[in-house]
């Protein structure tokens, strides 16, 4: 399992290192070509480029979730976990990390459903939104939520076979 671990952690972590990387570059270009055609070319901007950053957003989010749990990125109930000891401090990480991977859980199976839905509605030939499709953002999610998810399995797994706490600065 520790094997796996280390593997899955530098997988996600380069997923996420590279992906929201090229991300932010292409969200840099994106907008500065705007800036740059609106103010000093004076021809109105690019079209869509609110939308388009607005969008790139979700992945950039979504595929940096995973990373940012393994880094500690979250806030931590600091207020309650200074102040809890020994085996409550234990049945608190496990109970919350219990109710994440619930909720991650059913945000990636909603995710699905979501991307499975969209991407069947605009597959209908004719329809002219099939030029600005919306899945591959919602696959993201998906992807991201799904790391997320193995994650908090893995943190888990460690918590009962180690039987300690995990800490909140890794």
């Amino acid at each position: 399992m520790d094997r796996f671990d280390q593997i899955f952690t530098k997988a996600s972590d380069r997923l996420a290192f590279w992906t929201c990387g090229v991300i932010v570059l292409i969200m840099v270009l994106y907008v500065g070509a705007n800036v740059f055609s609106r103010y000093v070319l004076r021809i109105g901007g690019v079209i869509g480029c609110y939308s388009f950053v607005g969008a790139l957003f979700v992945p950039f989010i979504y595929l940096g979730l995973s990373c940012a749990w393994y880094k500690g990125g979250y806030i931590v109930l600091d207020i309650v976990q200074a102040r809890l000891k020994g085996r409550v401090l234990w049945g608190f990480q496990f109970a919350f990390l219990l109710l994440t991977l619930v909720f991650f859980a059913v945000l990636c199976y909603g995710a699905y459903l979501s991307t499975v839905e969209v991407y069947l509605a605009r597959a209908v030939v004719g329809v002219p939104t099939m030029l600005t499709p919306r899945w591959p953002w919602h696959a993201t999610i998906i992807i991201g939520t799904f790391l997320v998810a193995i994650r908090n399995i893995l943190d888990l797994v460690r918590m009962v076979r180690m039987g300690e706490v995990i800490p909140t600065d890794r």
